[in-house]
């Protein structure tokens, strides 16, 4: 199974084709640092929670594969270890598909995707 990373072409990718790694991100309502990724690199962008509804940039407009997946959790398992306010979840997961949602708290080595 491949693992893919999306982000904006102008601001997210830039960094990480310079480093070679996927980083994780501070999360504000979760109170953690945190890598998104998906086991479905074809679906759409409001199944992943990636609208524009609060970020204007292309959030899929670039992608990385995890050239290894030590470090990557699913979603449903990172929430059942560290139990996040039930609140937090309804509004990342709303209108989504979290079963294909995966996350990292260490940066995680990538290849950029042609797309």
């Amino acid at each position: 199974m491949t693992l893919t990373h999306f982000t904006c072409v102008d601001h997210g990718a830039v960094g990480i084709r310079e480093s070679g790694l996927v980083r994780p991100v501070w999360q504000p309502f979760l109170h953690v640092s945190l890598s998104w990724w998906t086991d479905d690199p074809t679906a759409a962008m409001s199944d992943l929670g990636l609208t524009r509804n609060y970020v204007r940039c292309h959030r899929m407009g670039a992608a990385f594969a995890a050239v290894d997946d030590t470090g990557l959790v699913r979603w449903t398992d990172w929430c059942r270890e560290n139990k996040p306010r039930w609140a937090v979840r309804q509004m990342l997961e709303s209108h989504c598909r979290p079963g294909t949602w995966w996350v990292a708290n260490v940066p995680i080595s990538v290849v950029e995707v042609v797309q």
